[in-house]
C-alpha cells in the first residue's frame, strides 16, 4: 500500500506535512464503563458518509483508488468507515474523530507510529481539513471488529465467553503485543476487549493508545503518580488511589487490566463482584476490588488459567506478575501448541470451529501434562 498511503516510520507526524487542493493535511504523529449506550451512541457533529464522499472526492491517495463504504464502528466521539480496493482486493478503516480532543489524538498517532508488531495495529496516515473540526486516520483494517464484538457477532457465544483454547490463543497475541509496547516503554493504560480487534488469518491486535503513557528516556527506578484514566471495570487499585508507582511498574496496570479481561471472557461476568451500574461510583467499585477475589471456575477451566488470572489480579503491585512473567506462564505456553495446529490447518474455518469448541486435543493434554 505504500503507493497509495504514506507510511510513516516513527518520526513525530507533527512535523510532517503535506498539502491538496481540497486542503492541508499533515502526518501527524477515558475514563469510560464497558456499558453498551457509549458504543451506541453516534455523534453528530461527525461527517456523515455522503458528505465524507464529497469531501474526499479528488485527493489522489483515496479517489480512484479506494471506495468509502459503510460506517463500521462508532463511538461517542468517532467513526470508522471501511475503504476498499477493488483492484488489489484489500482494504483499510478510515477512523474520523472529533477534534475536540486533539492532544489526545495525537498522543496516539505519536505512540502507535513508533511500535511496530504483528499484534498492534498499523496506523498509515493522519490528515486534516482547513476549517473542519475533525481528525481523519487511515489505519489497517480490522476485519472481524473488536473482541467483544466478535464474540457476540462472528463467534455468537453465549454470555460473551470464549472457549479456554481460543481465550488461551488470543491472550498469546494481545500479551506479544503488550510485551513489545512495554519494551519500547509505552504502558497502554486502557486494555479491554473493545481494545483488542481480529484481522483476517484470526490475528488480534492492540488498538488506541489516546491515553497511553510514553516513559522512554525515564529512569525506570523515578516515580510517577499514576493518572485517573481509563475504563472502570479494569482499573486496578492504583489507578482509583493515584498512587505513586515507578515508571518500571506501570505494565502491571496492563497486567492488571489484562486480568480483568481473561476474567470477563471466561466466565461472562467481572471480578469482585463488580456489577453493570457499579461504573458510576468510583467508592462502590474500590471498595469491591479491595475485596477478596473469588474465581467459581463454572466453566471447569484449567488449574493453570485459574493460577494465572489470580496472579494478574492481585491487588498489591509489587506481588502481581508483570507482562513478561505473564508471557512465561504454563498456560500461556499452550499457545505454542495452537499456532502449531494452526499452522497444520488447511481451512481457516476449521481450526477456529475447533477453538469455539475447545476440542484440541494436544492443547488439553498439554494442560494435563503440567497441571499442577
Amino acid at each position: 500500500m505504500t503507493d497509495i498511503i504514506i507510511q510513516n516510520n516513527g518520526e513525530d507526524l507533527s512535523s510532517k506535512m503535506k498539502n491538496n487542493k481540497n486542503g492541508n493535511f499533515s502526518n501527524k504523529n477515558t475514563q469510560k464503563s464497558e456499558s453498551n449506550n457509549s458504543d451506541k451512541k453516534i455523534n453528530e457533529n461527525i461527517t456523515d458518509l455522503n458528505s465524507l464522499k464529497s469531501k474526499l472526492k479528488g485527493i489522489k491517495f483515496i479517489d480512484g483508488q479506494f471506495e468509502i463504504e459503510d460506517c463500521i464502528g462508532s463511538g461517542g466521539e468517532s467513526k470508522v468507515y471501511i475503504l476498499l480496493n477493488h483492484k488489489r482486493k484489500r482494504a483499510c478503516s478510515l477512523k474520523v474523530i472529533e477534534n475536540i480532543k486533539k492532544e489526545r489524538n495525537l498522543n496516539e498517532l505519536n505512540i502507535a507510529t513508533k511500535l511496530k508488531n504483528s499484534n498492534i495495529i498499523n496506523y498509515y496516515l493522519y490528515f486534516l481539513f482547513k476549517g473542519d473540526d475533525n481528525d481523519y486516520i487511515i489505519m489497517e483494517n480490522a476485519k472481524y471488529g473488536n473482541l467483544r464484538d466478535f464474540t457476540l457477532n462472528t463467534l455468537k457465544t453465549k454470555n460473551n465467553c470464549l472457549s479456554e483454547s481460543m481465550l488461551c490463543y488470543i491472550s498469546y497475541q494481545i500479551l506479544n503485543g503488550l510485551y513489545h509496547c512495554h519494551k519500547c516503554k509505552i504502558a497502554h493504560m486502557d486494555i479491554k476487549p473493545q481494545n483488542i480487534v481480529i484481522c483476517e488469518v484470526f490475528t488480534a491486535k492492540i488498538i488506541d493508545f489516546s491515553i497511553s503513557i510514553d516513559y522512554s528516556g525515564k529512569d525506570l527506578n523515578e516515580k510517577i503518580k499514576v493518572p485517573y484514566k481509563g475504563t472502570n471495570f479494569y482499573m486496578s487499585q492504583e489507578v482509583f488511589n493515584r498512587e505513586e508507582i515507578k515508571y518500571k511498574d506501570l505494565n502491571k496496570i496492563d497486567a492488571y487490566s489484562f486480568g480483568v479481561l481473561l476474567f470477563r471472557l471466561a466466565f461472562g461476568y467481572y471480578p469482585y463482584g463488580l456489577e453493570i451500574g457499579d461504573e458510576d461510583n468510583d467508592k462502590i467499585i474500590l471498595e469491591k476490588i479491595k475485596g477478596r477475589l473469588e474465581i467459581k471456575n463454572e466453566r471447569h477451566f484449567s488449574s493453570y488459567f485459574v493460577d494465572l488470572v489470580e496472579k494478574l489480579l492481585e491487588n498489591n503491585i509489587n506481588k502481581r506478575i508483570s507482562i513478561y512473567e505473564a508471557m512465561e506462564h504454563p498456560w500461556i505456553k499452550g499457545a505454542n501448541i495452537l499456532n502449531d495446529e494452526k499452522e497444520n490447518t488447511y481451512y481457516m474455518n476449521k481450526f477456529i470451529s475447533n477453538l469455539s469448541t475447545n476440542n484440541i486435543k494436544k492443547f488439553n493434554d498439554y494442560l494435563k501434562l503440567h497441571k499442577k
